[in-house]
């Protein structure tokens, strides 16, 4: 069952929640999109278990395309609100019932669904568009926030703010997931 926990993300609270435990973010680090496991386990294996015995949080650069993304969500949501005639509720964090494992979705959409918003530089918006895929890269974290949160489907949009003077049409890339069990249960084997 999940534990849904009212905090501010990236506030004090939010960390000490995610303190040595992994996080669907973090899910490629574990499994590969391909199901195969990654290379770079190891090391986060060490991050998880170093935050456990400092019992703080490891710090880890934010580049200032990270920074941007942050300020590009809410105006995100609002369009997929409007877009989607939904209503988006913010969260803060999801564990599991152990507290082993955790997520930060964007929004949760209805009772069912997540919300996942990118928003890539414009050289990575332009593959997306002509690729029409935005998902294979992000399917660990969307599988993992599937798993934690028991919810059936996922959304990730990308692009929504990234080039305002472009119409709405070319700048809302969707990709949807359901949810896969054994794909979900795989990703968080560490």
């Amino acid at each position: 069952m999940p534990i849904l926990h009212n905090v501010v993300q990236y506030s004090e609270a939010y960390d000490r929640l995610r303190l040595g435990i992994p996080t669907s973010s973090h899910f490629h680090k574990i499994i590969t999109p391909q199901g195969k496991p990654s290379k770079q386990w190891r090391e986060y294996a060490c991050v998880l278990i170093a935050e456990r015995i400092l019992q703080r949080k490891i710090e880890f650069y934010n580049s200032p395309a990270m920074e941007r993304g942050l300020i590009a969500e809410s105006e995100a949501a609002d369009w997929y609100e409007f877009d989607q005639d939904v209503t988006v509720q913010r969260v803060g964090f999801i564990t599991d019932d152990d507290h082993s494992v955790g997520c930060s979705p964007d929004r949760l959409v209805g009772d069912e669904g997540l919300l996942e918003i990118k928003a890539p530089l414009p050289h990575t918006q332009i593959e997306y568009w002509i690729s029409g895929e935005v998902n294979e890269r992000f399917r660990p974290q969307l599988q993992g926030q599937l798993y934690v949160s028991q919810r059936s489907w996922s959304i990730s949009s990308a692009g929504m703010t990234c080039f305002p003077r472009l119409s709405c049409e070319l700048s809302l890339m969707k990709s949807s997931l359901g949810r896969s069990t054994a794909s979900c249960k795989s990703s968080t084997t560490l």
